[in-house]
């Protein structure tokens, strides 16, 4: 379902149907995680690219979403709850605030360690985040697992065909 370019706004929506397989809520007005989505149980696939969204607050409820999108945000971190989608594989953060660690509190990552282990997530991209680098993303906790699930990802699109320029760098960023 495309709902990109409507000048949306949490309060704005009716229910989705509840085999909703993918969402695009992109270029709206959402400042946090449209708690309305969390009826989707479905979902694969969901687009909140290009809002204002600072909260992901409830978005653990996803179980089943597989790629998510959420360019062009004001994200600085990952809540912890988004932990639980244990399906989720890619997930894009490009141009968003992120830091290397949290700004309410610098002793944790601002990619929280139970994210790179304990989900299917073999892409993440990070690119526009310009506080953040590929050398601080290597010190995370967790991340060595995110490197394995990494390689196998691309191991296998190398196998099934894939050109060497078409897959990503490590996050994004150089």
């Amino acid at each position: 379902m495309k709902l990109d370019h409507n000048d949306l706004e949490e309060g704005k929506l009716a229910d989705f149907p509840p085999n909703l397989l993918q969402l695009n809520l992109s270029y709206n007005h959402f400042q946090n995680f449209p708690m309305i989505i969390s009826s989707s149980l479905q979902l694969v696939t969901l687009d909140l690219s290009f809002n204002r969204i600072e909260s992901l607050s409830g978005i653990e409820t996803l179980i089943n979403i597989k790629e998510l999108y959420l360019d062009g945000n004001r994200l600085t971190e990952l809540p912890h709850n988004i932990s639980k989608l244990l399906k989720l594989r890619k997930i894009s953060l490009r141009n968003n605030n992120f830091q290397s660690y949290s700004l309410m509190d610098p002793s944790i990552q601002s990619i929280p360690e139970e994210f790179l282990t304990d989900t299917a997530v073999d892409h993440i991209d990070l690119n526009g985040n310009i506080a953040i680098t590929t050398a601080m993303l290597l010190s995370f906790k967790g991340m060595n697992n995110y490197l394995e699930k990494r390689k196998l990802a691309i191991d296998k699109a190398l196998s099934g065909g894939a050109m060497q320029s078409e897959l990503q760098s490590l996050f994004g960023i150089e």
